[in-house]
């Protein structure tokens, strides 16, 4: 999983536990992003499941620790099939499209 150093930026390939240029400590962060993929994956599983109410609680939950696709989609599609507000639905749009255009 790549990350980029949260003290210098440099981008960190690889499972090293500190920053190759600053030694910046990594490791909490790379945890923090397997608990969002973890918790997007499951969010995905749910919603095949047609449990959209629990498919858009972990997605909410995956979206807290990390912005991403997966999660905003997720949840996109739980809101919508929900029948939840449209704003809920919409709002999550929004999100996967500010993170295509960022």
């Amino acid at each position: 999983m790549q990350i980029t150093c949260p003290a210098c930026g440099k981008s960190q390939p690889g499972a090293g536990d500190n920053c190759q240029r600053c030694g910046c400590e990594l490791r909490a962060l790379r945890e923090v992003l397997r608990a969002a993929a973890r918790l997007a994956a499951a969010a995905a599983a749910r919603l095949r499941a047609g449990q959209y109410a629990p498919a858009l609680a972990l997605a909410e939950r995956s979206w807290r620790l990390k912005h991403s696709q997966p999660a905003a989609l997720t949840a996109f599609l739980a809101a919508l099939s929900g029948g939840e507000d449209p704003g809920a639905a919409s709002t999550w749009l929004a999100r996967m499209e500010a993170l295509e255009g960022a």
